[in-house]
C-alpha cells in the first residue's frame, strides 16, 4: 500500500470525509491488470 488511511487524513486536511476505507479487492480490468489489489477510497467535501 502506497498509503495508509492516516497518511490520506493527513494529507487531507481540511476535507470533511464522507467515508474513507480501506479495502482488499478483485481487479478484472484487462488481461493485464487482474488479481487482488489493496486500495483505499474515500469521498470528501472542503471544508467552508
Amino acid at each position: 500500500m502506497l498509503f495508509s488511511v492516516d497518511e490520506i487524513r493527513s494529507e487531507f486536511q481540511g476535507i470533511q470525509f464522507g467515508y474513507l476505507e480501506e479495502l482488499t479487492i478483485q481487479l478484472n480490468e484487462g488481461q493485464y491488470h487482474m488479481g487482488e489489489a489493496s486500495v483505499i477510497r474515500f469521498t470528501g467535501k472542503k471544508g467552508g
